[in-house]
């Protein structure tokens, strides 16, 4: 076998194992789910509509604070005062470490809304759906727009680098032994 192509296929090998093995290890590693996760979903038919959610004890600590964030495809809910079209408020858990959710869907709110409420730097969620079916606002808002798909699949920059050195290092080998074996050939010849 002559030495480019020995070159070549150690090359190719190497980019091929440095691409396969981090994601072959990462494939076998199941995802991490946080501790006590409370999901929850609901689907309201009606023209204005209050929602809310008792979340369970022991999701989150005691009397700890608490982010909720609610985003939308179209008009918001209100918490106490605010409204937008991503709403974010502070709550406090109960001594149980429940919490509860109240939110005041007005007449322009229709489509799909993603309820998030976060212990702070902690794992501990409640994460919740609500589907508004409001024919009060079908005729005058488009339907919400459906986000992309995740795999679940990520490849680290350090695997794209090493895969890029692996084949600049092959480039390079290359080059160095075509230039050897032309200066060789000119050689050979004059020797005949």
């Amino acid at each position: 076998m002559p030495l480019i192509t020995r070159i070549a296929a150690a090359s190719s090998a190497a980019i091929l194992l440095a691409l396969a093995v981090p994601l072959s290890a990462t494939a076998a590693i199941p995802p991490y789910t946080p501790p006590k996760p409370d999901t929850w979903v609901t689907t309201v038919h009606a023209c204005s509509a209050v929602v809310t959610h008792g979340v369970p004890s022991g999701t989150f600590a005691a009397t700890t604070p608490l982010q909720l964030a609610v985003t939308g495809a179209s008009g918001a809910p209100t918490v106490a005062a605010f409204t937008a079209s991503q709403v974010g408020a502070t709550l406090l858990s109960d001594r149980a470490g429940g919490a509860q959710i109240r939110l005041e869907f007005g007449l322009a709110a229709r489509g799909v809304y993603d309820v998030t409420l976060v212990q702070q730097g902690t794992q501990r969620v409640s994460y919740g759906v609500i589907t508004l079916d409001n024919t009060c606002a079908a005729a005058a808002v488009d339907p919400p727009a459906r986000p992309l798909a995740t795999t679940g699949t990520t490849i680290d920059f350090q695997v794209v680098w090493g895969a890029a050195v692996a084949a600049g290092l092959g480039l390079a080998l290359w080059a160095f032994t075509a230039f050897r074996s032309r200066r060789r050939r000119p050689r050979t010849s004059r020797t005949r």
